[in-house]
This record gives C-alpha cells, sequence and structure tokens, in this order.
C-alpha cells in the first residue's frame, strides 16, 4: 500500500507519465476458496478514479516456465522459405 501512496503523492509522476496502476496480489486467498478483498479495496479508494487500474494475481499462482529466446536461425530460414514467408 506504501508504493500506492508514494505514487500518488509525487506531483511529478501523476501529471506526466503514469497512466495505470496495476494492482497485483492484493487479495488473500482463504483455504475455503474465498478471497479477503479490503486490501484491494483500500488501494481502489486511495486511486479513487484518478489512473486506470488493473487487477492481477500473477506471483501468488504462478508456474515456472522458461522460454529460450535463442533462435535457430538456419532452421527458421527454412521453415520460412518452405511455407514462403522467407
Amino acid at each position: 500500500m506504501e508504493e500506492i501512496k508514494d505514487v500518488l503523492g509525487d506531483d511529478s509522476k501523476t501529471k506526466s507519465s503514469l497512466t495505470w496502476i496495476m494492482l497485483d496480489n492484493m487479495v488473500v486467498p482463504l483455504d475455503n476458496g474465498d478471497v479477503v478483498v479490503s486490501m484491494l479495496k483500500e488501494a481502489m479508494e486511495l486511486i479513487n478514479g484518478k489512473f486506470e487500474t488493473e487487477y492481477g494475481a500473477l506471483t501468488h499462482s504462478v508456474k515456472a516456465l522458461d522460454i529460450s529466446l535463442k533462435i535457430d536461425t538456419e532452421l527458421a530460414l527454412e521453415v520460412g522459405r518452405r511455407t514462403k514467408r522467407a
């Protein structure tokens, strides 16, 4: 919550480049499947419509996935030629 207060208190950011605030992991899951949304509600009250917001739970439920960005250029060209995209 401190980060939101810091951003909202920084006039130079609020008047220039900041347009969205991502509210990640602002709910607490309970064992019975319910969630506590008090932190999310408090954040939304602080923001009070001044910025677009988006809510997510990115790091609580993430599973590891290793994606390599290494590309075999010869293979890519071969596939491209076969599909007439190279």
